[in-house]
């Protein structure tokens, strides 16, 4: 992935539009690895990057691989049931896993997300620059720390004119602080930016589909509760005028 990457910088007539319907392709492969990793077989990958991200077949965008899973761990059980080691690749680790706090699955989405900002912007990070590689903006001891202590409702992803509006939606999803409301693997495949099908809609994630229902259910309770009250009004209306309702 890192040498694709590359040769991306070099090409010169390729439109923004085209570069991303390959990017989305890309992406898609990765994702439909870690939906299988993640629901089939129950682990977190835990370094996700370039690096370990391949081609089966040389200059084919179908034939996304993920390889290396030398770190990777069994998710636990219950929900507070994840790992807390400091394991994977800096840049890419999401907050709670530089934190060492408690982490699961959502974490190969943060990497994801890293990845899908770095080929869009052929090669660039949305906290450490658009060519990081050799123009760092902070060093990684400042990243670390910055990371150590960002808050959950702080967002590194920023427009760019050269990232389309639905990428940025869909980056937002996969790189929020806060795991709660970050994308899982099965709802950032169906992004428009992935099926690319601007029509539809955009997948809330599990945190915004939970206040969904919660308030589908509160308007429910409304509902019922002036339901009953209107059928007292009515049988008392006609306990004291039983002649008004023959």
């Amino acid at each position: 992935m890192s040498e694709w990457i590359s040769e991306q910088k070099s090409i010169k007539n390729k439109s923004d539009e085209k570069h991303e319907e390959e990017c989305a392709i890309i992406v898609k492969g990765i994702l439909q690895g870690l939906y299988y990793t993640h629901d089939e077989y129950e682990l977190i990958h835990r370094d996700i990057k370039p690096d370990n991200i391949l081609f089966k077949h040389k200059g084919d965008l179908n034939s996304i691989k993920i390889c290396d899973f030398g770190l990777a761990s069994a998710v636990g059980i219950g929900f507070f049931d994840q790992n807390d080691d400091n394991a994977g690749t800096l840049i890419y680790q999401a907050p709670e896993q530089i934190q060492s706090t408690s982490y699961g699955k959502k974490i190969d989405i943060w990497a994801t997300g890293m990845i899908t900002y770095e080929i869009i912007t052929k090669g660039g990070h949305p906290v450490l620059g658009i060519d990081f590689y050799n123009d760092l903006k902070m060093s990684l001891d400042d990243y670390r720390n910055k990371m150590m202590n960002i808050s959950n409702n702080e967002s590194i992803v920023k427009s760019c004119e050269h990232i389309s509006p639905l990428a940025i939606k869909l980056l937002e999803n996969m790189l929020n602080v806060s795991p709660n409301h970050r994308y899982i693997a099965h709802r950032a495949l169906k992004h428009p930016w992935i099926t690319r099908d601007e029509t539809a809609n955009i997948p809330l994630n599990m945190f915004e589909e939970i206040q969904m229902n919660m308030k589908a259910y509160e308007k429910l309770k409304i509902a019922q509760k002036i339901a009953f009250a209107m059928s007292m009004i009515n049988e008392t209306m006609i306990k004291k005028h039983p002649e008004r309702f023959r």
